[in-house]
């Protein structure tokens, strides 16, 4: 089995065993918010170092590549946003919240957990639709790529920074993975700002 087909079979597995726990011990709201905090603290901390480590390779790429990195950025919040608000007025779903869940760009680590602590069922819709992005990006952007050219690191959105950036690199060369380095950076410094201001709308 491909090495991202396991890795999203183990983020499969891990949500499953989550609803059966879940369902079997029914846990009240004030049980699991303080555990759905502490991992949102030690995800965005954990990105935070990443980011911190990888700004250095960004920086040393060249003005170019961060400018084009830094468009298609404001090209896939823009996009997350536009779908959102269609999805969430199609399905009746609170506006904030569904663009929330849009404008998670692939971070279901962070856009799942963060939206439990709202409503059970927007998390779940946060964490597949976040998930399924990245699964996506990773069977679709050689195809993808090969009609719409780099503009189609926009789909990877925040997961270019790692998850994606194997396949970008290897089929839009390291240029263009680099450019998807300064995308995953840059809307993983803003996610965690942005979705916060989203469901207050």
């Amino acid at each position: 089995m491909r090495p991202e087909l396991r890795a999203a079979a183990r983020v499969a597995a891990a949500f499953v065993v989550g609803i059966a726990a879940g369902a079997a011990l029914r846990p009240g709201q004030a049980q699991v918010l303080p555990y759905a905090y502490l991992f949102l603290y030690l995800v965005v901390g954990t990105a935070g170092a990443y980011v911190g480590l990888s700004w250095r390779k960004v920086a040393a790429a060249g003005r170019r590549i961060i400018v084009v990195g830094l468009a298609l950025t404001a090209a896939a919040v823009a996009a997350d946003l536009a779908v959102g608000a269609l999805v969430g007025v199609a399905l009746g779903l609170p506006l904030g919240e569904s663009m929330a869940a849009a404008a998670g760009s692939g971070w279901y680590s962070f856009t799942g957990p963060f939206l439990s602590t709202i409503s059970p069922l927007m998390g779940v819709v946060g964490f597949v639709g976040n998930q399924l992005r990245e699964d996506l990006t990773l069977a679709a952007f050689p195809a993808l790529r090969s009609f719409i050219g780099e503009g189609s690191i926009v789909m990877g959105g925040a997961t270019t920074m790692d998850t994606t950036l194997g396949v970008i690199t290897r089929y839009g060369g390291p240029e263009e993975g680099l450019e998807g380095l300064v995308q995953g950076v840059a809307l993983t410094l803003l996610i965690p700002a942005l979705l916060p201001a989203l469901v207050r709308l």
